[in-house]
């Protein structure tokens, strides 16, 4: 039994993103909407838009559309491990190379142990 549990787990993982908010569940399959095969991170920001990592950039979906952020977009790197969304609906993504920040109005920052403080890139 613990075997299949890990199994519907994994496939869930890697296969598709499920959302539960608002007291409905969504289902997200990867390879029609997402950036990337892996999503380790999913949050909501302050208007209800979703924001999900994935291997190959960040995927937004709000007001029934989706949008997909790279490295052409501002990212510091393609591979986005986590996103953490703070009181100014500020974007604070993590990756292997660093911190990107996309603030409220759309502009991007990225942060390095070359231009602050950080102890390391991941």
């Amino acid at each position: 039994m613990k075997k299949l549990k890990l199994s519907i787990l994994f496939i869930a993982i890697f296969m598709t993103v499920c959302c539960y908010a608002t007291e409905q569940w969504r289902t997200y399959i990867a390879s029609a909407n997402l950036c990337g095969g892996a999503h380790p991170s999913i949050t909501a920001d302050n208007k209800g838009a979703v924001w999900i990592t994935g291997s190959s950039g960040l995927s937004k979906y709000a007001d029934g559309q989706w949008t997909y952020y790279t490295t052409s977009s501002g990212l510091i790197w393609p591979f986005t491990i986590c996103v953490a969304i703070d009181k100014n609906d500020n974007k604070w993504i993590g990756t292997f190379q660093g911190i990107s920040l996309l603030d409220s109005v759309g502009n991007w920052t990225s942060f390095t142990i070359n231009n602050s403080g950080l102890a390391n890139n991941r």
